[in-house]
């Protein structure tokens, strides 16, 4: 709020900015606190799923063992039409935020 809504509401600038000052300080310091836990969290998610990644390389020749012939191809075709669905919808989502921009 500016100085002169205050006046007029009848509480004083300076009284006005060490309550906002105050409620800035306190604020930053939860926030930075809650940035700070935030980012742990992904950093431990990121490093998760890079942990599963690599797993799932390392055993890829027991998998495609495991699966055999049939059950890759049918792996194969499985994962295709799951990426051809995402990128119907990417597509779809596209053109739609196009189509809201124009006038």
């Amino acid at each position: 709020m500016a100085p002169r809504a205050l006046r007029r509401r009848g509480v004083s600038a300076r009284h006005s900015d060490d309550g906002l000052r105050r409620d800035r300080d306190h604020a930053a310091a939860v926030g930075g606190c809650r940035l700070w836990r935030e980012a742990a969290i992904i950093i431990a998610v990121v490093l998760s799923v890079c942990l599963l990644c690599m797993l799932c390389f390392v055993s890829a020749g027991l998998i495609a063992r495991t699966l055999g012939r049939t059950g890759n191809a049918v792996l194969s075709r499985v994962l295709g039409m799951l990426l051809a669905a995402y990128s119907v919808q990417f597509a779809i989502k596209g053109i739609a935020a196009v189509r809201a921009s124009l006038p």
